[in-house]
């Protein structure tokens, strides 16, 4: 009897991990905004040196903007390569 229990939850537990990996599979990601989207440079712009272990991703963020759109104000062709002390354009609040 308590061997059947063990296999019965194993058995649960084993469907419940194939329905999430289906459900995550399928799902729909985030839209990908492509080069051909039209870039409009904000009305107000505002220039902030970027912190030690900031990153575009976090400053975009903060600023309730993508890090693309950031990238893309600024020029950048490697937006990877953000470094302490770095001036940065973005969006005026």
């Amino acid at each position: 009897m308590k061997n059947t229990r063990l296999l019965t939850g194993l058995a649960i537990t084993t469907i419940i991990v194939f329905i999430l990996a289906f459900a995550l599979a399928n799902r729909k990601g985030p839209t990908v905004i492509d080069n051909k989207t039209a870039f409009s440079p904000p009305k107000k712009i505002e220039t902030i040196v970027v912190k030690e272990g900031e990153c575009l991703s976090v400053i975009a963020h903060q600023r309730d903007v993508s890090w693309k759109y950031l990238a893309q104000l600024n020029g950048m062709e490697n937006p990877s390569f953000v470094r302490a002390g770095q001036l940065l354009k973005v969006p005026a609040e």
